[in-house]
């Protein structure tokens, strides 16, 4: 059964992160060591986990599990900076997903958005030219990426007095 497995908020057209055998349900068991029956049906094969569908959560749900019966996050999306409790995973055809208008096929690869930055991770290309670029693709004048200090943001100013 081909299914794309995806963990996003519902109205949204995009995934916020891409579910793979590895990714962790909160019943603490990986997919894995789910059961696909069917797009609504993926129950856990964990003896003794009452888990009937998987329901993806982000980094280690061991340090968020308890036995309350609701959960609230404390955490935001790094993809939407939205809460988990605002997310669904999601299991769909290309059918499904097309209907949508949600990326399938050749659109589903990872950063299809970003096709620069998809040919530079795919052909392992050279990290200082891709450095040197900007968000854009076009030069910039900083050699730091965003967010980071420069190579001089970090020298102090020789007109400051420390002492003031």
């Amino acid at each position: 059964m081909g299914l794309y497995i995806g963990w996003r908020c519902p109205h949204y057209l995009w995934d916020c992160f891409r579910i793979g055998d590895e990714s962790k349900c909160f019943c603490g068991h990986l997919l894995r060591e789910h059961q696909i029956i069917s797009d609504i049906s993926v129950p856990c094969n964990v003896s003794q986990c009452r888990c009937l569908m998987f329901c993806f959560i982000p980094s280690r749900p061991e340090e968020v599990g308890c036995c309350c019966n609701c959960f609230e996050s404390n955490f935001l999306c790094a993809a939407c900076d939205r809460r988990w409790e605002e997310h669904e995973t999601f299991f769909e055809t290309e059918e499904t997903r097309r209907r949508g208008g949600r990326p399938h096929g050749a659109e589903y690869v990872p950063f299809a958005e970003i096709p620069a930055l998809r040919e530079t991770i795919i052909s392992n290309s050279d990290f200082e030219a891709l450095q040197k670029q900007g968000p854009s693709g076009h030069p910039s004048s900083y050699l730091s990426p965003p967010g980071l200090p420069g190579p001089f943001s970090l020298q102090p100013d020789p007109t400051s007095n420390p002492h003031t």
